[in-house]
């Protein structure tokens, strides 16, 4: 998967080839998007999204039950085979009860000493923030017990802006995406590969790319398509979407713009500026501000003209099961049509829904 990402970038000139972490000493795997990288990187460490392989599940369902989110066992799987050994240490965050069983599997199985978990709220109020900011300074203190270097609040904010620039970067290949002149798959690569490579360098790699790109000449014109839900991570099914002829335009899941949203306030206390941001940030389905979220989807559907959503859903995922219905009758009452589609995370599984999807993208074109 990696090396076919890698190369579609380089096919529009994007090569970030020399910036990936791939199984090098010093990383810090994380898996949800409400985990602050900017704390891993400030002791020393990289930080990178892991995900999946996505193959049938093995050991993992010796350890984890068979009807808990699948990506989580794919994880688990991966874990338990030894893919997994170079990294550092693992951060779990509070996020869903099947990632706390997968911390609660990590520690038993895998590496209790360096695996960290943050109770993330639920809520965005002071209080939410303020508890958030505490759960943050204890993890830095921890992670500083086997970190290369002292966090410190000058080391913090220093991250801060390095991962601010990625922010300001991904609005424009946003940008790019929305005016047709990025395809979502290439678009869906770049933030696949920001969590991946070696952040201050993907920033110049990326930068420079933007200021010389003037469009890819390959982009088709597909219906106007806003991908929503939970997380998808491998990049075959972003391509399928847009050989139906849909063309993903926004991107708005947590492996997407979602994890970019917002940037960190710079100044005061560092902690509480991640804290403050992190909770803030474009919602997923955990969150307790349902409106929110759904405003936030209609406006990007406004903005970016967008013809249809298709709601992506991972099997048993109870979260964007409630949140699923809530947002398409939403959506529907906006008329902004709807396409729900569940997938379970192994390779090849998107396949299937092929008709579906065709069916959906035509029924928008007339």
């Amino acid at each position: 998967m990696l090396d076919e990402q890698i190369i579609d970038l380089e096919r529009i000139g994007l090569d970030l080839s020399d910036c990936l972490l791939c199984e090098r000493d010093g990383i810090i795997g994380w898996l949800c998007s409400y985990v602050p990288e900017e704390i891993i990187h400030a002791s020393g460490f990289h930080p990178m999204r892991v995900r999946g392989k996505g193959n049938p599940i093995g050991k993992a369902d010796a350890l984890l039950h068979c009807n808990i989110c699948p990506f989580v066992r794919s994880v688990l799987d991966d874990a338990v085979e030894g893919d997994l050994a170079y990294l550092s240490g693992m951060v779990f965050a509070n996020s869903c009860d099947a990632m706390r069983r997968l911390a609660d599997a990590w520690s038993l199985f895998i590496k209790k000493e360096t695996s960290f978990f943050l109770d993330t709220p639920k809520d965005t109020n002071e209080i939410s923030v303020l508890y958030y900011k505490e759960q943050l300074h204890d993890f830095a203190q921890a992670l500083s017990r086997i970190s290369p270097n002292e966090i410190t609040n000058n080391s913090l904010f220093e991250s801060i802006k390095i991962f601010n620039h990625t922010r300001d970067l991904m609005k424009e290949v946003s940008r790019l995406s929305s005016e047709n002149l990025l395809s979502g798959n290439s678009a869906f690569n770049i933030m696949q590969m920001a969590t991946m490579c070696d952040r201050v360098k993907f920033n110049q790699k990326l930068a420079q790319f933007i200021d010389q790109f003037s469009g890819n000449r390959e982009v088709r014109n597909g219906v106007r398509i806003l991908l929503t839900g939970c997380i998808m991570d491998q990049p075959e099914q972003i391509a399928l979407l847009e050989d139906c002829g849909a063309h993903i335009v926004v991107n708005e899941l947590c492996s997407g713009r979602r994890q970019f949203d917002y940037v960190v306030k710079e100044g005061g206390d560092p902690y509480f500026a991640l804290a403050e941001r992190y909770l803030k940030k474009a919602s997923c389905a955990r969150m307790k501000d349902i409106t929110g979220r759904v405003q936030y989807l209609l406006d990007l559907s406004k903005e970016n003209r967008i013809d249809g959503v298709i709601y992506y859903i991972i099997k048993f995922c109870d979260h964007y099961m409630w949140d699923m219905s809530i947002v398409r009758d939403a959506l529907e009452e906006n008329d902004i049509p709807v396409l729900e589609v569940e997938g379970d995370y192994m390779q090849g599984s998107f396949g299937p829904l092929n008709t579906r999807i065709q069916a959906f993208v035509e029924s928008l074109q007339y």
